[in-house]
């Protein structure tokens, strides 16, 4: 039934009605969107990791594990 409703409305699927609807005009459109996210957020994730792993040398070093 969502396929035909798609097709109606001339979309290629539901999902692509629905990003129309609620939030972007195509896919293209949120493909775009998340790549540029993905830019932004690489510094951001670098500094980050980097920082999680300060804390678990820490942690190791406090409490080292018994294998």
């Amino acid at each position: 039934m969502r396929q035909k409703e798609a097709d109606l409305l001339g979309y290629a699927n539901h999902a692509a009605y629905m990003q129309d609807v609620l939030m972007a005009k195509d896919p293209a459109s949120v493909a775009k969107f998340l790549n540029d996210l993905k830019v932004k957020l690489q510094p951001l994730w670098g500094k980050e990791k980097e920082e999680l792993l300060e804390l678990k040398k820490l942690e190791v070093r406090i409490c080292p594990a018994k294998l």
